[in-house]
């Protein structure tokens, strides 16, 4: 398909305007075309989707046209929405989100849910944080609770920041740069011990890299895709480094990649318990009945000292 066809139309009302951009990501394979195009529309405009179908006649003027066909351009070249309308929505909050920086998925709001229904923490840890989606919803959920996050990414950080701020629970927000549990090296005022530490971490295996949407391999950040050890690898640091900073009744929650809820259960227990006897776990399956959520808690008699991998 060539650019010809998504040069501006001579049109200027909302409604013909969207219409004709939906038809264009259409062409392009973009899932949900209408409702796309609504998105990248009311981005333009500062406007919610709702109010565009209140001025569903209104003209637009040249500047939001070419603002709205350069987005649709960018998003028929399947760049992520989220990167284009710098907007994402994760439990109920509109999240800033860039380019370099993961965009959290809803699935991740399991973490949340699980967290909510189990007990109420004060001192939370969210490993490989991102754009904060985790730690800013869980500081919300839990009023009494502080949260560290953590991240080796700059841009990330920043944006957690300003994220921590936009959403009210910035004085109960610490985020440090660093991989995994290494960030308490040179910060051994937040080293505390932590009733909750929660993880979305790198999970797909390289091999697989061919495998995944456009939007995602192309134009998501590496690093926060892929994972050594066949997408295994942050798990089985995560595991190994939290008993230094896990409260003796604590509880850890991090998201699986399809099918590695088998390969899980048999580290846990073939390995680590059979070693050193450390962790009850569980798993808590989303909506297409798929193991999501790993739930793990520390056994009475577990050590409190790091085990060897």
């Amino acid at each position: 398909m060539s650019q010809a066809s998504l040069v501006p139309k001579p049109t200027q009302h909302i409604a013909d305007v969207l219409r004709e951009g939906a038809a264009d990501l259409q062409r392009h394979e973009i899932e949900v075309p209408q409702r796309e195009a609504e998105h990248l529309l009311a981005a333009v405009l500062g406007c919610s989707r709702l109010h565009l179908f209140l001025d569903i006649e209104k003209n637009l003027s040249q500047e939001h046209l070419d603002q709205f066909w350069a987005n649709i351009r960018r998003r028929a070249a399947h760049e992520p929405l989220q990167y284009i309308t710098g907007q994402v929505e994760f439990c109920d909050m509109t999240l800033a989100i860039s380019k370099g920086v993961f965009i959290p998925r809803p699935e991740t709001e399991l973490i949340i849910e699980a967290a909510k229904a189990l007990f109420p923490p004060r001192r939370i840890l969210d490993l490989c944080t991102g754009s904060g989606a985790l730690a800013v919803a869980l500081a919300k959920t839990f009023p009494l609770a502080d949260v560290v996050g953590v991240d080796c990414a700059d841009d990330a950080l920043a944006l957690a920041s300003a994220n921590a701020q936009n959403q009210g629970v910035a004085a109960r927000t610490v985020f440090l740069k660093g991989d995994l549990f290494e960030a308490f090296k040179n910060n051994h005022t937040t080293a505390e011990k932590f009733d909750l530490i929660v993880s979305n971490p790198p999970y797909i295996s390289e091999s697989d890299s061919e495998s995944l949407p456009i939007e995602v391999r192309d134009h998501e950040p590496a690093v926060a895709l892929f994972a050594a050890d066949e997408g295994r690898d942050f798990y089985r640091r995560i595991l190994l480094e939290a008993p230094l900073f896990l409260n003796d009744q604590g509880l850890i929650l991090f998201e699986l990649g399809q099918g590695q809820s088998e390969w899980l259960r048999a580290y846990v227990e073939d390995t680590l318990n059979k070693t050193r006897h450390l962790w009850t776990l569980s798993f808590i399956k989303d909506w297409a009945e798929i193991d999501r959520i790993a739930c793990l808690s520390r056994m009475p008699s577990a050590p409190k000292e790091s085990v060897d991998g």
